[in-house]
């Protein structure tokens, strides 16, 4: 992956921003750039101290949940006919990149009313696959993990009925809301999963036959049926690319009670570049 960020080769199907490069440096951690693997390290530890130690977490019943509305979805705006540099622009000024993720926190919070929580914005790849229809083109749905407190996941599916009523996910049949009960001893795998940069891409695709998921054994009637494959280099650069210099405080995220949570664990985050500034402050100021 460096090597194809840093030596790019005249067969390489995707180059990245020149600009966005500079948010991998590791030494930039403290930047919590969300393309930065060190900012999501240190970034994930210190949320998982905060919540463990947080009492309100910890007396339950804990969710996990997914928010998927297909109207956060949009087209990368690369795969046009053209140079690696033309599509690398197109994917810059595509809708993908410039989505306003302040839009899907409004519209989680909206969803789950006086539940709190605590939660992060995601982008998933889509492989020529739009809301509900096959496309020419990838496409990035924006969605967010939520680990909810102080509610049972019967209650949680019940707030979000009117979520899923007037919302479609990216797959017709597929509700745009999915909850699943936490065990007190999964919090940690889960909230590192929430916490996690993307790892696989969607496909969707037609089975004539039943078929059964090598994960879940469960046996699915012939249809559409979405699978994931790990990203290879050049989709990782695309989303990177979407990604652009978006920061992990500014995709996670609070409601009610999570709110004070999520302010604290973004305080401690941010405390690095904080007094960073404060040195280079302090610099200017002596010449």
């Amino acid at each position: 992956m460096v090597n194809y960020v840093l030596r790019p080769q005249p067969n390489h199907a995707a180059l990245p921003r020149p600009d966005v490069i500079e948010t991998l440096d590791p030494d930039l951690d403290y930047e919590l750039y969300a393309n930065n693997c060190m900012s999501r390290i240190a970034f994930a530890g210190i949320g998982l101290a905060h919540v463990l130690a947080s009492a309100d977490v910890q007396l339950g019943p804990l969710c996990f949940v997914t928010l998927v509305p297909a109207r956060c979805a949009h087209p990368v705006g690369d795969g046009r006919p053209g140079t690696c540099e033309e599509n690398t622009l197109w994917r810059r000024i595509g809708r993908a990149a410039n989505f306003d993720v302040h839009v899907l926190k409004q519209m989680a919070r909206q969803a789950l009313g006086g539940i709190p929580f605590i939660g992060m914005v995601e982008a998933a790849l889509y492989w020529r696959w739009r809301p509900g229809r096959q496309s020419r083109h990838d496409w990035v749905a924006w969605h967010c993990h939520l680990i909810t407190w102080g509610a049972h996941a019967e209650e949680v599916s019940r707030v979000l009925a009117p979520f899923r009523a007037r919302h479609t996910s990216m797959m017709e049949g597929v509700a745009a809301a999915h909850v699943q009960a936490v065990e007190d001893d999964d919090l940690t795998r889960q909230f590192l999963y929430m916490m996690k940069a993307p790892q696989k891409m969607t496909r969707v695709e037609y089975f004539k036959r039943p078929w059964t998921s090598p994960t879940t054994g469960e046996v699915k009637p012939p249809g559409l049926h979405s699978q994931k494959d790990w990203l290879q280099t050049g989709h990782r650069i695309r989303l990177m690319d979407v990604m652009g210099h978006r920061k992990l405080d500014e995709l996670f995220f609070g409601n009610r009670e999570g709110t004070a949570l999520y302010r604290t664990i973004r305080a401690e985050a941010l405390a690095p570049f904080r007094d960073r500034q404060r040195r280079e402050e302090r610099a200017r100021s002596r010449r």
